[in-house]
């Protein structure tokens, strides 16, 4: 049976990881409603959608996560999760309004939870599958589990706080949304690359 072998590298590498996807996570909750907002307005329907698309698709990752990291290589399984939300992500400013459009047949209510299922709930999906694969390259042994999931869970709760404000109050106003978008989607691709390149991160298994 193969154990993950941990060396410095790779341990800072997933924790960034973990810091990142907090980041990026919660810039895209704000974004998918800033984006629903020009079609379905501000409305408290569509930040109760957005809220609860966002935690639907991060326990449907999270349970995903954890059940595939016990057939599949938890490294892989965590990149190609990275490279779907960031392709995801990048791709959002292009699709949010043809999604929009073609829920104009729906009432507002139904029309706002439809754009929030196909346009925010699937690179949330990707994000929940992210912290339990790496809390299982992190833990060692049973002992460990619980502190390394605090560990990642606050340094991912760290990263979405930080990019709350700094989303908020600077990128937004500063480079519109799409732009944003598109950085985020290019941050999570370079760290995704990082990973594939990153030679120990792959062939350091113990047999």
């Amino acid at each position: 049976m193969k154990e993950y072998s941990k060396t410095t590298s790779s341990f800072s590498y997933l924790y960034v990881i973990a810091f990142v996807e907090g980041a990026s996570l919660m810039a895209m909750e704000i974004l998918g409603g800033k984006l629903i907002a020009p079609f379905y307005g501000t409305s408290l329907y569509v930040w109760s959608t957005v809220l609860a698309v966002t935690m639907g698709g991060l326990a449907i990752g999270y349970f995903t996560g954890g059940s595939l990291s016990r057939k599949y290589p938890k490294e892989k399984m965590l990149l190609y999760a990275l490279v779907c939300s960031g392709i995801l992500i990048g791709l959002t400013p292009t699709l949010d309004s043809v999604i929009m459009r073609s829920t104009y047949v729906f009432s507002t209510e139904v029309g706002i939870i439809v754009t929030g299922l196909f346009m925010i709930m699937p690179m949330m999906i990707c994000f929940g599958i992210v912290s339990p694969t790496i809390i299982g390259l992190l833990s060692e042994s049973d002992n460990e589990v619980g502190n390394i999931a605090g560990n990642v869970y606050a340094i991912s709760t760290l990263g979405g706080i930080l990019a709350t404000y700094s989303i908020a109050f600077y990128f937004i106003l500063e480079f519109g949304m799409s732009k944003c978008c598109w950085m985020i989607s290019f941050l999570l691709l370079a760290f995704t690359l990082i990973g594939f390149l990153k030679k120990e991160f792959f062939n350091n298994p113990k047999e």
